[in-house]
């Protein structure tokens, strides 16, 4: 497979002024054949399953997975690209924004949406609802207007389109058994398009700038604003739609920075801040985006713990891949994932103290996991309350 084709599907974009060369905020990565090399990570690997585990921090079975996942059968689907009036009042229709100042080649073939699988709807509402824990209401009310639902690999599909209402690609997250799989279906125009939808009735009043549609469903659900909002997905390190965004600012609407609340979200979210004066920062109380605080709020405590332990592996992946890293015991790497923390939560605004926030994604190190399945309960909790309090 392509080693360019995989990078576009990671969500990486071409650079306009090297072919060879792919980037996000988090990687610049350059291709030559079937070898890459990422300059800002100063890594290089070889072939599509490397690049996906390099740029999506998997394993080897979930860069697999992610791949067969990503080779899906792309043919019209009628029902995806015919809207109604009532349909398209609800989805971001005559918004004003201008096509892509990077005409696709003549050679690209148009966009075709995945096509619908209704024998997998319930397997992906349900991950929807109960795994991601997203508003019934909103996620039946985008199936029924076309802009959200399952293909054949039982994939979510989320529909991108322009600001004319013209769909220009589709969002794809896996959701069978727990797929790590996310990436864009083949032909999406990635600054063509995006996954947006309005809360509320009347004139659009607010703009909520967010990574993701599931972050997107999410913001809207923990919104309490009485306000007509539109709630848009730049899909990670996406393109925005700039001008358009001036332009509601011009005419006096509210445009909110949603990013996730973490070192490449509030990067990202700067950048777009520097172009849009008026904008404003906004975070979630809990966990690093909209959905993470979702499941925060309502989740189980197995769900809170899985929550940290992403987070912990987030920060020990950058600790054990630092060639310059002088720790090698489990303490002195825990040492250094606080450290991380600290530094990116000094960052953001959050409402959750600094030493708080340390001491709940320690609590999943490999350190204090095992200790929790060899000393007794009562020592364990002393050991972890001392073992943490040496971070404070």
């Amino acid at each position: 497979m392509p080693l360019e084709e995989v990078a576009q599907r990671l969500g990486l974009e071409p650079d306009r002024y090297d072919s060879h060369k792919y980037k996000s905020d988090a990687h610049i990565i350059s291709i030559n054949d079937q070898r890459f090399y990422d300059h800002l990570n100063q890594k290089g690997g070889g072939g599509a399953i490397d690049l996906v585990m390099h740029v999506q921090q998997s394993s080897f079975k979930e860069a697999v997975e992610w791949l067969n996942n990503g080779s899906i059968n792309l043919t019209p689907i009628n029902r995806a690209n015919s809207f109604s009036k009532q349909q398209a009042h609800e989805q971001p229709q005559g918004i004003g924004h201008q096509e892509s100042q990077h005409p696709t080649p003549d050679t690209q073939q148009p966009f075709q949406p995945p096509v619908a699988d209704e024998s997998k709807w319930a397997a992906v509402k349900d991950y929807l609802i109960t795994t991601r824990k997203l508003p019934e209401s909103r996620i039946d009310k985008l199936h029924e207007q076309g802009a959200v639902y399952a293909d054949s690999k039982q994939n979510a599909v989320f529909i991108r389109k322009n600001m004319t209402g013209k769909i220009t690609g589709a969002s794809l997250r896996g959701t069978y058994n727990d797929s790590p799989f996310k990436g864009l279906a083949k032909g999406t125009q990635r600054d063509a398009g995006w996954f947006a939808f309005t809360k509320g009735e009347g004139e659009l009043e607010r703009i909520v700038l967010t990574e993701s549609p599931i972050d997107s469903i999410s913001a809207a659900a923990v919104s309490q604003s009485q306000k007509t909002t539109l709630f848009l997905s730049t899909d990670g390190a996406g393109s925005t739609p700039i001008q358009f965004l001036q332009q509601k600012l011009v005419d006096g609407k509210q445009i909110i920075v949603a990013f996730d609340n973490d070192e490449a979200g509030n990067h990202m979210a700067q950048q777009v801040m520097n172009q849009l004066p008026g904008s404003h920062r906004v975070t979630p109380k809990l966990g690093k985006d909209w959905n993470e605080q979702i499941l925060y709020s309502q989740g189980t405590k197995e769900q809170k713990r899985q929550i940290f332990r992403q987070e912990y592996e987030k920060f020990r992946a950058i600790v054990d891949n630092d060639p310059n890293s002088s720790h090698k015991s489990i303490g002195g790497k825990d040492i250094a994932v606080a450290k991380l923390v600290l530094k990116a939560e000094a960052k953001k605004p959050s409402g959750e103290s600094l030493v708080n926030r340390v001491g709940r994604i320690l609590t999943q190190s490999d350190q204090i996991r095992e200790w929790k399945g060899n000393i007794p309960e009562n020592e364990f909790r002393a050991k972890v309350k001392e073992y943490i309090k040496g971070f404070e």
